[in-house]
């Protein structure tokens, strides 16, 4: 990694194996990238086109861990990943987007809160 840039041939780890995960893979192998999924069902549709696919699950933190420290960046493709697990691999790898981000997209209300403090049209909406 030189200046901060992620370049070929690093491995970029991807928590979620769905199809936003594949897509991101598909992107990533032919630039040179190696990618490693995440994703407890086995055969997932981002491993089938990945270098490798840990199964387990989003808050596995011991899984998390071996991902992390076989990546060179870490991302996910959905807000189903667990914060908290995400915070204790965050020394051992660069997460570009970070926690925040997760954290306010995994809650309907932060978000549309967020959304709204932004300035953006939200429809109307309760805590309910």
């Amino acid at each position: 990694m030189k200046n901060n840039l992620i370049v070929p041939p690093a491995t970029i780890g991807i928590i979620g194996g769905g199809q936003l995960g594949r897509m991101m893979a598909e992107a990533a192998k032919p630039m040179g990238y190696n990618v490693i999924i995440l994703d407890p069902q086995p055969n997932s549709p981002a491993g089938q086109v990945s270098d490798d696919q840990i199964i387990a699950e989003y808050d596995d933190v011991i899984a998390l861990t071996k991902l992390a420290k076989r990546c060179d960046v870490l991302t996910y493709e959905f807000e189903n990943v667990d914060t908290d697990a995400l915070k204790q691999v965050s020394d051992l790898v660069s997460i570009p987007q970070g926690t925040n981000l997760l954290k306010v997209t995994s809650d309907r209300l932060l978000e549309k809160e967020f959304i709204q403090r932004a300035g953006l049209p939200v429809t109307n909406f309760a805590n309910v």
